[in-house]
């Protein structure tokens, strides 16, 4: 039997007061908002990485604690997203990310207006979630000593990666008269594209690619839309208190289990931006072909 370790909520305070703060100074240099018009790089790939991207994302939405990018092409709108943390892993592995599309700009509007196009991902049941919560709580334990650790933390990420792969098949989608199940496969033939994957930093990067023709919009008109990007969260029940082997975190054979309830005892505000939905609203015009 695996033993449990234990954080202590002192070490736990400085630890994430610190990365706060480094975020803060590092997020300032992002407008909060997405403020250009951008043309999707010709060799982009729905992989869940940020290779055509240089790394580097277009703006910095605090209260979420994402990254985020929009571009488009002639055909297709592009959503790339970016956690900078655990809890922003946590909170999107536990509801996923909504992104609606809108053609009205007032606040009425974009929030009830029927022709809206809706598009959450991923998709996850509470046992995929629970394990890989486990596996953000155990890579941080890992990460104190990243050089003699470093290929438990590489195998844990590979391991995740594959229970990501295997547990995120399913896109929800509203809004599309084409479309009348609201659940279809990441594999479906509309050409509406979804993928996420943890990068070696186990930073979680999530890429969504809609064809236009259904959004109603065109890359020859230069009209201006709507957009929100939401981040559901979870209700409080649906987080572990505990956590056991499961799944691809046991069998990356990393050590130690950390006790899920250790997060829980963090700063309320960690627990209660987990728990919360956080969005917030932009608008974009399509960038044509210079």
């Amino acid at each position: 039997m695996k033993t449990i370790s234990f954080i202590s909520n002192k070490l736990v305070l400085s630890v994430f007061s610190f990365s706060l703060i480094s975020l803060t100074v590092f997020a300032q240099k992002y407008p909060k908002i997405q403020e250009l018009s951008l043309r999707a790089p010709e060799n982009i790939k729905i992989d869940g990485k940020l290779t055509e991207w240089d790394g580097k994302l277009q703006a910095y939405s605090n209260a979420d604690r994402v990254f985020y990018t929009i571009s488009n092409d002639d055909n297709k709108l592009y959503l790339t997203v970016q956690t900078y943390g655990p809890h922003a892993n946590d909170k999107i592995l536990s509801g996923g990310i909504t992104f609606i599309v809108s053609h009205y700009s007032d606040r009425k509007g974009r929030l009830k207006s029927p022709d809206n196009v809706s598009i959450t991902y991923p998709l996850l049941y509470s046992n995929n979630i629970a394990s890989m919560i486990t596996g953000n709580v155990l890579y941080a334990e890992l990460k104190k000593d990243s050089v003699k650790n470093r290929g438990k933390m590489d195998s844990l990420v590979m391991a995740m990666n594959k229970q990501a792969m295997r547990a995120s098949r399913e896109i929800q989608v509203s809004g599309i008269n084409e479309i009348t199940d609201p659940l279809i496969s990441i594999y479906n033939t509309y050409g509406i594209q979804a993928m996420g994957q943890f990068n070696n930093h186990l930073y979680y990067t999530y890429e969504l690619a809609i064809p236009l023709k259904y959004l109603g919009l065109s890359a020859n008109d230069a009209a201006k839309f709507s957009y929100n990007i939401k981040l559901n969260g979870s209700p409080e029940s649906a987080i572990p208190i505990f956590t056991a082997d499961a799944g691809p975190v046991s069998a990356a054979n990393t050590g130690n289990i950390i006790a899920v309830s250790e997060r829980i005892a963090s700063p309320n505000f960690d627990y209660e931006y987990e728990n919360s939905i956080t969005d917030f609203w932009g608008e974009y015009i399509l960038a044509k072909k210079p």
